[in-house]
């Protein structure tokens, strides 16, 4: 990506290897902390299911989906200098996602049009609606 081209699904599963093996090695190691976030764009459906496929059943994996419009996401990268992700990538990106659907469980939608403070407080509210 840093070199202005988009991934594909071989290139992702290293990445997402990795963020598997993290999620297990925190769950494993934090019993005292009930709590851990890991960003990711977990684009796909397929992702999501690998990511929330671990071996600590106790571990209950959520995923927040940032919804914004292509218009916000591009000026908030343009906003970005020395970003790696580039602004001719956005499509890319859009045409790899898979929305949620209403079939996919531990989904928290959130409406990421807004400023910062904004989606923070709504994601604070939902998590704690759901005693997460």
């Amino acid at each position: 990506m840093s070199s202005g081209i988009p991934l594909n699904d071989q290139d992702r599963e290293v990445w997402l290897d990795a963020i598997k093996t993290e999620i297990t090695n925190i769950s494993k190691s934090s019993s005292s902390r009930p709590y851990f976030f890991i960003t990711c764009s977990a684009l796909k459906y397929q992702y999501r299911e690998f990511l929330s496929k671990v071996t600590n059943d106790d571990l209950k994996i959520w995923f927040i989906y940032l919804k914004a419009s292509k218009e916000v996401l591009k000026q908030r990268m343009l906003n970005r200098p020395n970003h790696f992700m580039k602004e001719n990538m956005l499509e890319s990106q859009f045409e790899t996602f898979e929305e949620p659907k209403d079939t996919e469980e531990k989904i928290i939608i959130i409406d990421a049009n807004r400023e910062d403070n904004e989606i923070k407080e709504d994601i604070l509210k939902k998590i704690k609606v759901l005693d997460l």
